[in-house]
């Protein structure tokens, strides 16, 4: 439940009273007041006066009496990635395929996953319940925004979903193994031999682009008709990635376990930073 603050640039850093103990795995701030920050056991922070106090809630699906204790496991789930894109419209997801969506500024949330159930094709196990099927998608770490209309996610088994009406509809994104080839034909949901990395970060930059990164050095980049290509630019690391950000489409970050990477050509290149 730790945040800390800084006003001075990282010269110093004070810890808030975050009125919670729980996992925080995720934060956005729109502007300097309003701020929202995600975690464990469907943990929602907010706050409306840059971090002096937070309004705690949790987000999850409210299950019908006669099912409560068959939804056990899917009860507060974690939830990993979050991203306003101005005050009122911001969009969470998580384990389990969770998509929230809110349009005035965490009021109240909808669910925005239904959409991908037709496209993931994971057979239901002999026994499972129909009516938790949803939860069969994969989990998402991921979440970018490029406006009220255009997002993306990733997670688990590797996949990027992507929205263009602010996320009334998903769909699953194809990938292709380096810019210019032909993307794959697999199935969402099929068995996948060698399976895809987990990827854990991702963005959505400028006007068009994008990159996601993840488990061993997976380091993908948004082509034209929506694939993500593997990107041969850069370095082959056998370290997991678990963050790519750009502050504008030619300066930009990939970090994870000991790495940083950092290009100042729009990821043309990249050079290891040392500390």
């Amino acid at each position: 439940g730790m945040i800390m603050r800084t006003r001075d640039g990282g010269k110093t850093w004070e810890r808030l009273n975050s009125r919670t103990h729980l996992y925080i795995f995720s934060l956005s701030f729109p502007d300097r007041l309003h701020g929202y920050f995600v975690g464990d056991q469907a943990l929602v922070l907010s706050t409306s006066n840059g971090g002096e106090s937070f309004f705690k809630r949790q987000l999850q699906k409210v299950f019908p009496p006669e099912i409560q204790d068959y939804a056990l496991p899917y009860i507060e789930p974690k939830l990993y990635g979050v991203n306003f894109v101005d005050d009122n419209h911001g969009w969470i997801v998580g384990e389990l395929g969770r998509i929230w969506g809110t349009e005035n500024g965490g009021k109240s949330w909808s669910e925005q996953q239904d959409s991908l159930m037709s496209q993931w094709k994971r057979a239901q196990n002999t026994g499972d319940d129909p009516r938790f099927k949803s939860f069969l998608l994969p989990s998402l770490f991921g979440l970018s925004f490029r406006n009220q209309k255009q997002g993306a996610a990733c997670g688990l088994e590797g996949w990027v979903v992507a929205t263009e009406d602010g996320g009334k509809t998903w769909k699953f994104q194809q990938q292709a193994p380096k810019p210019g080839a032909p993307p794959d034909v697999l199935t969402p949901g099929a068995p996948q031999i060698p399976a895809r990395d987990p990827l854990f970060g991702i963005q959505l930059i400028g006007g068009s682009d994008g990159m996601a990164a993840g488990l061993t050095g997976a380091a993908l980049r948004l082509q034209p008709g929506g694939v993500w290509a593997h990107d041969p630019s850069v370095p082959a690391l056998p370290f997991p990635l678990s963050q790519v950000r750009f502050s504008d489409p030619q300066h930009g970050w990939i970090v994870g376990l000991g790495t940083i990477l950092y290009t100042e050509d729009g990821g043309k290149t990249w050079r290891m930073c040392q500390g």
